[in-house]
């Protein structure tokens, strides 16, 4: 039984949408060079969480010792460590820039960031372990609280300071939010422990994850390093249309992967328990992906101008294929989503491996062409050869059939041309192509129903039944 589902989705939604109206009102009040000198102190930030991260959440879910106390205080113990850590180093690598560059202001604003790490370290692990028995009310209250308290402090802090270090305000307020409320909504007194046979568990899942962790900030956020090269205010720009899409796939990825994740790891035992939920998972992560991709291909090219200012305008073929990008990123949650439900993070490292392959060939394009859109393809392959990579692995350890399921791999794909196809030929005005494209579109949605037929109408009963709880009674 789910405790909380729907709060926990809203929580979601309300903490993405904090994340994105931050986003845009530091670029009112800062401007595209400031706001791309807060995207760089955000890269550097998730540089050092993701070469550092350990899947304490998820590993406090998925172990069969998950529960217990001592597991509990070990891993407690594990992320304080680990907060200093990142603290140290974000200080560090500030002072090493202060002194290569005397006049840095943004190495001082770099070890500044070094707070927020720190005290995010102290996170009780209660509202994670409830999960376990699919309660994720502690969760909900903390994230939603979290981040609209980080809202509030960026917008008073952007409008005080008129600069990037507004950003440092926002997430060490972030941070200290989510401490504060986790100890609060916590059955069990915060505590650290250390346990031999429980630290040699965490660490067996944990380091795998290091690795996979500096692979997975390459793959996810490579394209904003490369568009990095090109100056601060290009990096605004692309980071402030990038976000558009991304905040909202990230609210459903984050949803879709912790709603499942206890589903699928307790059916691990049971073949065709585990086979029925992960084919719902793809199929629901397939359907939504397909809504992504149409969407931000569609309202992209007019919101973006209307949230961010005029400057922040790009071509349609950028939004239809930023809309590919993430379409297919946002599919990968449902192969790794099993694969973690199995313990098997190799598997996660390895398809974070492959998706590394983008990045010469997006450099390279980069350094050709210096054109955004050559950059946005080389990621897209990069994510498809993730994809088949992982569902290849997954079929060699469980008993997923990468024949049956690389079926959403082929339509994924026919979407995401069509959505570029379509961008080109609006912009062009070229009526020929349109209505060409408009019998395939056809085609490729009556394709998607028959393929998906179970997962549509299980949605549609879903809303049914919502609907017929809120008609008045006659």
């Amino acid at each position: 039984m789910t405790r909380g589902a729907k709060i926990y989705f809203a929580a979601n939604l309300v903490a993405q949408a904090s994340a994105l109206l931050r986003y845009v009102l530091l670029s009112r009040l800062l401007g595209p060079e400031q706001l791309g000198l807060a995207a760089m102190l955000i890269l550097t930030a998730q540089f050092f969480e993701s070469v550092t991260d350990t899947a304490a959440d998820r590993f406090i879910v998925q172990d069969a010792d998950g529960d217990t106390s001592k597991m509990q205080k070990t891993v407690q113990l594990a992320l304080f460590g680990r907060g200093a850590f990142l603290a140290a180093a974000l200080v560090l690598t500030g002072l090493g820039m202060k002194f290569l560059d005397p006049g840095s202001a943004f190495a001082l604003s770099l070890a500044a960031l070094a707070v927020a790490p720190l005290i995010g370290g102290l996170i009780n692990l209660d509202l994670y372990r409830f999960q376990r028995t699919g309660d994720f009310r502690a969760a909900s209250v903390t994230q939603g609280a979290a981040e609209v308290c980080s809202l509030i402090a960026t917008g008073i802090a952007a409008f005080i300071t008129r600069d990037h270090t507004a950003i440092i305000y926002g997430l060490a307020v972030r941070s200290l939010a989510t401490v504060l409320i986790s100890q609060i909504v916590a059955k069990r007194r915060y505590g650290w422990g250390y346990s031999r046979p429980e630290a040699i568990t965490f660490r067996r899942f944990a380091l795998p994850l290091f690795l996979n962790g500096l692979l997975l900030f390459l793959g996810g956020q490579g394209d904003r390093l490369l568009v990095g090269f090109l100056g601060a205010a290009e990096l605004g720009k692309y980071s402030a249309i990038m976000l558009l899409i991304y905040y909202p796939a990230n609210m459903l990825s984050r949803f879709m992967t912790n709603i499942h994740l206890p589903q699928v790891a307790a059916a691990r035992s049971d073949p065709e328990a585990f086979n029925r939920i992960g084919r719902t998972l793809g199929a629901r992560t397939l359907l939504l992906s397909v809504a992504m991709i149409a969407g931000f291909t569609l309202v992209g090219p007019f919101v973006a101008p209307l949230l961010f200012g005029h400057q922040y305008a790009q071509r349609a073929e950028v939004f239809a294929l930023l809309a590919a990008l993430e379409g297919a990123r946002f599919l990968r949650l449902w192969p790794v989503t099993m694969a973690l439900a199995e313990g098997r993070t190799t598997i996660a490292m390895f398809d974070n491996a492959s998706r590394l392959l983008a990045l010469p060939l997006a450099a390279a394009g980069l350094l050709l062409t210096r054109d955004l859109e050559v950059v946005l393809i080389a990621f897209v392959v990069g994510e498809y050869l993730a994809l088949v990579t992982t569902l290849a692995l997954l079929t060699r350890a469980t008993h997923v059939s990468l024949v049956r399921e690389s079926g959403r791999l082929v339509m994924l794909a026919v979407v995401s041309g069509l959505a570029m196809a379509w961008a080109w030929a609006v912009s062009t005005q070229h009526m020929v192509a349109m209505l060409a494209l408009l019998v395939a579109s056809v085609l490729a949605a009556g394709q998607l129903i028959r393929m998906e037929k179970p997962a549509i109408t299980d949605i549609l009963q879903l809303a049914r039944r919502w609907l017929s709880r809120r008609r008045p009674a006659t």
